[in-house]
């Protein structure tokens, strides 16, 4: 049965050391996952544990998500009084 453990490092550094402890004690590369803050340098992230060189996917879609329920909202409150309808 695989477990799920989640920590929080202060900064880089230390989250650098505990994937070294990871790997000692015999986790897979492809078992270990880091998130970090969207304001962290992607120059800071080894290349072989980046899934993009950007982070403009990410921007993407949480822009396209925001415009979507906003005009979705606002088209309801259109409809639902009538004096706003076109």
């Amino acid at each position: 049965m695989k477990s799920k453990h989640v920590f929080l490092a202060p900064d880089v550094d230390v989250a650098a050391s505990a994937v070294g402890v990871l790997r000692q004690a015999g986790v897979a590369d492809e078992d270990i996952a880091l998130i970090a803050r969207s304001d962290l340098e992607m120059e800071v992230i080894p290349e072989k544990f980046r899934e993009s060189r950007t982070d403009f996917m990410p921007a993407a879609a949480k822009g396209a998500l925001g415009g979507g329920a906003t005009g979705l909202v606002a088209g309801l409150i259109a409809v639902a009084i009538p004096g706003l309808g076109v």
